[in-house]
């Protein structure tokens, strides 16, 4: 295939084009997988805001390559999305999606697309960056509806930024999976992560896909670079010492350390509730954002079972959120 093959996809839904990818990749062949790639966006009314130079798949058909893909309402160019692992059935739905390359013709000046939809522009002015380097992707699923669980995975690594990790793992699940399914059909994809999040949390109300359990959830970033230029910022321009001073470096020093640990008395004020592990978490945190640490970790893997509806509850009852972190089994550490 040569030149450029052009379809339409909304923009807040650009990654539709891996669930795409999806019906491509069972076509068994770069030219089948095509043309179900063309049909199935054709079908879903995703059309013109799409690109890609070629498509190639594997011999045994384990594996779909686009190459040089151009997601234009996103500002966003990816050299390859690569899916593998991938199993779409009524009882098995899995896939493994890498992003390789993922480039941004956004800067923190002209903040349209993915990077203003994931608040991008903002840490990216306040680290004093104004353009995103090449960035990798990966976003793993599996499903399995006998046994009713739900795991998902996601790992992004922004050179100069950040380098996010995060997994999900539910029990319980296949009341909400295809009450999602079901509303994702009547209603269209959501159009957006938090309006998905706002989605999710609404389908929990329902007296069946309430019932989903939390097996784990764990959430991992390190500092590529993003906290040691923000802390420097902060320092230099939002703690200016008064002419008395003898010593300028010194004196921001301290007013950045006092400032951060008003931070902290702050934090563990807002959470006095949650238990120990959640105020030695504002330290944690405080650690990280002052460019004192690499990074943090936040895992709840409890030992007992724990509904998602009462996470929702928590907000409204917060004398409920002490007993809940405990039952949690939360864990806060640096990095």
């Amino acid at each position: 295939m040569t030149g450029m093959r052009t379809v339409k996809i909304g923009v807040p839904v650009a990654l539709a084009i891996v669930a795409a990818s999806i019906v491509g990749l069972k076509a068994y062949s770069a030219s089948r997988g095509e043309d179900a790639l063309r049909n199935w966006l054709f079908e879903h009314d995703l059309q013109d805001q799409v690109s890609w130079r070629s498509l190639s798949a594997s011999p045994l058909g384990g594996s779909l390559t686009l190459h040089d893909v151009v997601l234009s309402g996103a500002g966003l160019t990816v050299e390859t999305v690569e899916l593998s692992n991938v199993h779409d059935e009524r009882d098995s739905n899995s896939a493994d999606i890498r992003l390789s390359g993922v480039v941004s013709d956004i800067d923190s000046e002209r903040p349209v697309g993915i990077v203003s939809l994931l608040d991008f522009d903002t840490l990216m002015h306040s680290s004093g960056l104004r353009k995103l380097k090449p960035f990798d992707v990966r976003m793993q699923w599996d499903y399995q509806r006998e046994e009713q669980t739900v795991r998902a995975d996601f790992e992004a690594d922004l050179p100069e930024m950040l380098r996010i990790k995060a997994s999900l793992g539910l029990n319980q699940a296949k009341e909400l999976v295809e009450a999602y399914s079901d509303a994702s059909d009547k209603y269209g994809m959501p159009s957006s992560p938090l309006g998905m999040g706002f989605a999710l949390m609404g389908l929990l109300g329902d007296k069946d896909a309430g019932r989903v359990e939390l097996n784990h959830l764990r959430f991992e970033i390190k500092d590529n670079g993003y906290f040691k230029r923000s802390a420097l910022l902060s320092k230099r321009y939002r703690f200016v010492p008064g002419p008395q001073s003898d010593d300028w470096d010194a004196d921001r020093e301290a007013a950045f350390t006092a400032s951060m640990e008003k931070h902290t008395r702050a934090c563990q004020k807002e959470f006095r509730d949650a238990g120990k592990q959640a105020r030695e978490g504002c330290e944690a945190y405080t650690e990280l954002v002052s460019a004192r640490s690499e990074g943090m970790s936040l895992s709840f893997e409890p030992d007992e079972r724990v509904r998602l509806a009462e996470l929702a509850k928590v907000f409204e009852h917060r004398n409920r959120l002490g007993p809940l972190t405990e039952r949690l089994n939360l864990k806060i550490d640096t990095l």
